[in-house]
C-alpha cells in the first residue's frame, strides 16, 4: 500500500536565533517511510521576543503577563511563517494533514524531583490561524514514562537514514560497514549514534552555539561569530579549558540531556571565577604568571570546550569512523576545522552531502513526530532518553472547530 502526504515542522532551538519551517512529504511505502523536504526556509527571532524568552528562561520571578503574551505571540509569528511558505510553493492547505510544532523551551528539568520540560507558544491559536491541526508539547510524555524527553531528533535520524526505500539520500544505512555517527551542532551539541543492527544511542555533549552566541554578542554587539572568525583570532587557555571540562555533566553516563539551564552567563562567570582562584593560586606558589584573559580568548575556549566534548564521546563508539555534521555549527568553518583536528581519523562531512540540508534537518524531524503521533506511532527512543517505554508523543490540537464529537 502506498500514500503520502504532507506535515509541516516548527522548530526554534536554545539559542534562539531564527524559526524554521519545513514542509515534509511523507509517503509510506508497506512497512516503511520515505521522507522529503519539499520546502524550508527560516525567519529571524523579533528581539524583544527574544529578549522576553531569555527572561521566562532565567529569573525566578516570571512575569506572568510576559509568559501569556510571549506565547500568544510566538504563535502568530510561526502562522506567519508556515503561511507564507505555503503560498510560495503554492501547495493547497488541505494537502497538508497537520503542523508539527516545537514550541521554544524555556525550562528543561528532567531529573527534578517534579520532573517537567516546558516549551511555550499557543497551538490553539496557531492551529486557527493557519487552518491546519497542530501537534504539540512532545517532550513531556516521554518525561512521564521516567525519560529525559530530549533529545527526540535521534528516532528521526533512524527513520530518515537507515530505511532502505528512503532514497531522499543518496546512501541509506544497510549494514554495519555502513554505521555513522551525526552530530548536530544548534545551541547544544547532541550525537546520534546509528547502527542498523542496534538500537539508536543519542544524547547532549555539551554547549555549542548558545553559548558561543550569547558570549559574542555581549562582546561584539554580532548575534553569532560568522565562521568562527573572532574566536580563531584568539587563543585556547588550557587552564580554563580543563576547569570547564570538569563540571560534572561531562562525566555523566548516558542518557542524559542538558540545556540553556546549565550553559549560560551564569556558569560561564562561575567558571571564571574558578579560574581566577587557580591563578592566584599558582602565583602564590610562584608559577608564572599567566597573561589576562581577552574576550576572544574565552570566546575560542569556548569552541574548543564544544569540540573536545563532543569529540570524546564520538572517540567512545568505535564501530564507525563516518561523521556528519548538522545544525547551524555546520556553517562556523573555523570550529569544523578544529573538530577534524580532534578527529583525525574520521570522514566529516554535512548531511548536505547527503542530499540532506543540514539547516532543515531538526524541522523536518518536528514534522515526522506529527506525523508519528497523527498515526499513533510510537517516536521516543528508550535507548536515548531512558524512558521505560516506547510511547506515542505529543497533544493534537484540531483547526475545526465546527466538529462536534458525540
Amino acid at each position: 500500500m502506498n500514500s503520502k502526504s504532507y506535515f509541516v515542522g516548527l522548530m526554534s532551538g536554545t539559542s534562539l536565533d531564527a524559526i524554521d519551517v519545513a514542509i515534509v512529504e511523507i509517503q509510506s511505502i508497506n512497512s516503511y517511510d520515505k521522507i522529503s523536504l519539499v520546502a524550508f526556509h527560516s525567519v529571524s527571532l523579533p528581539k524583544l521576543i527574544k529578549s522576553n524568552l531569555i527572561h521566562l528562561s532565567f529569573e525566578q520571578n516570571v512575569n506572568m503577563q510576559i509568559l501569556g503574551h510571549t506565547g500568544i505571540q510566538l504563535a502568530q509569528l510561526f502562522a506567519d511563517a508556515v503561511n507564507d511558505l505555503i503560498s510560495q510553493q503554492q501547495i493547497d492547505k488541505s494537502q497538508i494533514v497537520a503542523i508539527g510544532s516545537h514550541g521554544l523551551t524555556i525550562r528543561h528539568q528532567p531529573n527534578d524531583e517534579f520532573p517537567f520540560s516546558m516549551q511555550i507558544t499557543d497551538a490553539n491559536l496557531l492551529a486557527q490561524l493557519t487552518g491546519i491541526d497542530v501537534v504539540s508539547d512532545f517532550r513531556n510524555m516521554d518525561v512521564a514514562v521516567g525519560g529525559q524527553g530530549a533529545p527526540l531528533v535521534p528516532a528521526f535520524h533512524q527513520a530518515l537514514f537507515t530505511q532502505k526505500s528512503n532514497t531522499e539520500i543518496d546512501q541509506p544505512l544497510d549494514d554495519e560497514s555502513e554505521a555513522c555517527i551525526l552530530l548536530n551542532l544548534g545551541g547544544i551539541a547532541n550525537i546520534t549514534v546509528l547502527n542498523p543492527n542496534a538500537d539508536v544511542i543519542g544524547y547532549d555533549t555539551g554547549p555549542a552555539n548558545t553559548l558561543l552566541d550569547t558570549w559574542c554578542e555581549k562582546h561584539t554587539g554580532k548575534s553569532y561569530d560568522s565562521q568562527g572568525l573572532w574566536a580563531a583570532s584568539g587563543v585556547v587557555n588550557q587552564t580554563l579549558l580543563d576547569i570547564m571540562l570538569a563540571d560534572r555533566y561531562f562525566s555523566l553516563p548516558w542518557p542524559k540531556s542538558t540545556g540553556k539551564e546549565l550553559f549560560n552567563l551564569a556558569w560561564l562567570s562561575k567558571q571564571l571565577e574558578l579560574y581566577a582562584v587557580k591563578v592566584a593560586a599558582d602565583i602564590t606558589g610562584n608559577n608564572p604568571v599567566p597573561q589576562d584573559l581577552l574576550a576572544e580568548d574565552i570566546q575560542r575556549t569556548l569552541l574548543q570546550l564544544t569540540v573536545v566534548s563532543a569529540a570524546d564521546q564520538i572517540k567512545t563508539f568505535t564501530h564507525s569512523k563516518r561523521l556528519f555534521i548538522c545544525g547551524g555549527g555546520v556553517h562556523n568553518q573555523f570550529l569544523i576545522e578544529q573538530l577534524q583536528k580532534q578527529l583525525p581519523l574520521y570522514t566529516i562531512q554535512a548531511t548536505d552531502e547527503l542530499g540532506i540540508n543540514s539547516d532543515a534537518l531538526e524541522a523536518m524531524a518536528f514534522a515526522w513526530l506529527a506525523y508519528c503521533r497523527i498515526n499513533l506511532i510510537s517516536a521516543n527512543s528508550p535507548s536515548v532518553t531512558g524512558a521505560r517505554k516506547n510511547i506515542v508523543m505529543g497533544s493534537w490540537y484540531s483547526a475545526k472547530t465546527d466538529r462536534v464529537d458525540n
